[in-house]
């Protein structure tokens, strides 16, 4: 279970203050797949940021599994991340002077498996993606798509608890988008699943869609 209990998160752009997060109540329950869409400025990066402990609220709570993950401190909220939150972005955030097999072990490093674990884990994981043949490739050696597919396997890799996913089909052809989305959802049955997007039909795909303006929730259905 998500809990955010009154969260505030503002910034300060020049002379203005902007409030990204302006009390935002919310509850997810665990395995759901959500959606949170609004204008670009509504907040809804800011929110993922913060559930995905990447971003520090002024104020308020964020729980997950009742544990408030910003009183931990950095070395506990980085493992705790680790161990429970994978994370997939627009822009793919691969390393480009590494292999596809490479990127994928790179949080499987961090828990410190054995060369030959993380290596079967991540071989198998881009099995699961479908670029199985692609393993020795180097980013710039793949489409778009294929760099996503990589993303995704190492956001997977690890079994996460929750997917948190900014705009993961922002930078992709339609019906590319449409194919990366059916793998997310194919492969987190049992993931808490929690996506920002632009797309108003990818939006309303979702069991539960939030929309944001302002920094405040709007609207919640499901």
């Amino acid at each position: 279970m998500i809990k955010i209990e009154n969260v505030i998160k503002n910034y300060k752009v020049g002379e203005t203050q902007v409030h990204a997060c302006n009390g935002v109540r919310l509850e997810i329950p665990d395995g759901a797949f959500v959606s949170v869409s609004g204008r670009s400025g509504s907040g809804k990066t800011t929110l993922l940021n913060l559930i995905a402990g990447k971003e520090k609220p002024d104020s308020g709570k964020v729980l997950i599994d009742g544990v408030d993950i910003h009183k931990l401190p950095d070395k506990q909220l980085s493992k705790f991340r680790n161990e429970n939150i994978g994370f997939v972005f627009q822009s793919f955030l691969l390393e480009p002077s590494m292999t596809a097999l490479e990127n994928v072990e790179l949080p499987l490093i961090i828990r410190k498996y054995s060369k030959e674990k993380r290596r079967e884990i991540a071989k198998d994981m881009l099995e699961k993606v479908g670029l199985g043949e692609r393993l020795y490739h180097k980013p710039g050696q793949l489409s778009g798509g294929e760099r996503q597919r990589v993303s995704i396997a190492r956001a997977l890799c690890t079994n996460p608890k929750i997917l948190v996913a900014d705009e993961p089909t922002g930078n992709l052809d339609a019906k590319t988008g449409e194919d990366i989305m059916a793998l997310i959802r194919s492969l987190t049955k049992d993931c808490t699943f929690v996506l920002v997007t632009h797309d108003e039909e990818l939006a309303r795909s979702a069991p539960i869609r939030i929309v944001m303006r302002d920094g405040k929730i709007i609207s919640k259905n499901g």
